[in-house]
């Protein structure tokens, strides 16, 4: 839904692709860092992925900050299943 039916930019840190060739990218749509929503709204977990690693102190802090308020997976109603 951020990204639905709308123009995105997307940023490469420093590598194209991480160990597992999955390509790399900080994406926006405006003026939102749609990657920086998913983590700081708990749908997404911050990992730090060297060398790219410009927004990883970022993330981290949108996590705490989610976990913290029991935003999305850190709800106490959020069940998962295998």
């Amino acid at each position: 839904a951020l990204v639905s039916g709308q123009e995105v930019t997307m940023y490469r840190d420093v590598s194209e692709t991480d160990q597992f060739d999955r390509i790399l990218r900080f994406i926006f749509v405006g003026g939102t860092f749609i990657n920086y929503e998913l983590v700081k709204q708990g749908y997404a977990t911050a990992f730090r992925y060297e060398p790219d690693v410009s927004c990883a102190d970022l993330m981290a802090q949108a996590e705490v900050d989610a976990r913290a308020v029991g935003f999305g997976m850190w709800s106490a109603q959020a069940t998962f299943e295998s």
